[in-house]
């Protein structure tokens, strides 16, 4: 029997026009139940990966909300008033607490300062931006510690001397205080809109504030003392994840479990601010009342949140309905309050 090449031309075009279908293995948080055109606008932004994703609107984030699947997010609200059962406040740090830009940037900068103070040293004279990016692209979007080691490995290949992690460390914290001390205005703008405004209200009426972050304390401390935020904050709950290389970081509940033994208070007690699925997930899966205001990609959080509720161990979720709140409106904190 002869090939029709019309009709193999026709599959040919069919297969390739077809949406790209989910790995389920991978992706397994599509709900099949979901609406036809939310479940195409959510396999086109889950395939996108995007950090600014036009694509998918607010009438899936709306639904992702309601769905019975992640229930446990409860309602999107403008307005959040801290029950009076809450003893205690933890604000994760970067995206929470300082803006994410600012406080990655001073990261960064500070990283490719302490670049060109180890190569200056060695070499005796400055190195170029080339090879500044050749020592410090490998390394970005690592932990501290990471860095200092992926830092020193590529300084070292680049000037054929011997770079110890140990010193390169040491100049980032230099660095770093440079940075710090150069944009002290800047720092005290930089705070996320209703973090001191809540801050002081909470400690008036006698809530303790802590922050509990995965940031290295040598950058976050300087930043919170600059900027007037550890002025309200409990420096005896302060928890600094990696200070304990034996606690598991975001999105165990270690961190938040930790902050309430250095508190004294039970998890039920503690209200969680968080800007990412990570950090939502650590003070949900601690017991902790969470309140959600993403600082990336709205939609792309509750996802997370949602895939990762639905594999959740059932005994965790029980009667944890609202137990992660979101607001409604980037707006900051200035939308939550007291009743």
């Amino acid at each position: 029997m002869g090939v029709n090449h019309g009709d193999e031309a026709k599959r040919s075009h069919s297969t390739t026009q077809r949406p790209i279908s989910l790995d389920e293995a991978t992706l397994p948080h599509i709900d099949r139940t979901l609406p036809a055109n939310l479940q195409k606008q959510a396999e086109r932004y889950l395939l996108k990966r995007a950090k600014h994703c036009p694509i998918v609107s607010g009438s899936l984030e709306a639904h992702l909300v309601q769905h019975p699947v992640i229930n446990h997010l409860g309602r999107a609200t403008d307005r959040f008033v801290i029950p009076s059962s809450i003893r205690a406040i933890a604000l994760d740090f970067d995206g929470t607490t300082v803006d994410l830009q600012v406080s990655e940037g001073v990261r960064q900068k500070s990283w490719r300062l302490a670049i060109q103070a180890e190569g200056t040293r060695i070499r005796g004279s400055k190195l170029s931006r080339e090879e500044i990016d050749f020592c410090h692209r490998p390394a970005m979007h690592k932990t501290e510690k990471e860095m200092s080691v992926i830092i020193a490995d590529q300084l070292t290949r680049l000037t054929q001397s011997w770079v110890n992690p140990t010193q390169m460390w040491n100049d980032w914290i230099q660095a770093q205080q440079q940075v710090i001390s150069r944009m002290r205005r800047g720092l005290e703008s930089s705070i996320v809109r209703g973090v001191l405004p809540l801050l002081r209200e909470a400690t008036s009426r006698g809530l303790q504030a802590v922050s509990v972050t995965m940031g290295a304390q040598q950058l976050v401390q300087p930043m919170l003392q600059r900027s007037g935020v550890d002025t309200y904050l409990n420096p005896v709950g302060h928890v600094f994840i990696n200070m304990h290389p034996k606690i598991e970081g975001k999105p165990h509940p270690a961190p938040y479990l930790l902050a309430c033994q250095k508190l004294g208070i039970q998890p039920h007690e503690l209200l969680v601010l968080e800007d990412s699925s990570t950090g939502a997930l650590s003070g949900f899966r601690a017991g902790a009342t969470v309140l959600l205001q993403p600082s990336v990609n709205r939609a792309k959080t509750l996802v997370e949140i949602r895939h990762a509720l639905r594999h959740e161990n059932p005994a965790t979720l029980a009667n944890r309905d609202g137990a992660i709140t979101l607001l409604s409106r980037q707006q900051g904190w200035a939308q939550v309050g007291f009743s």
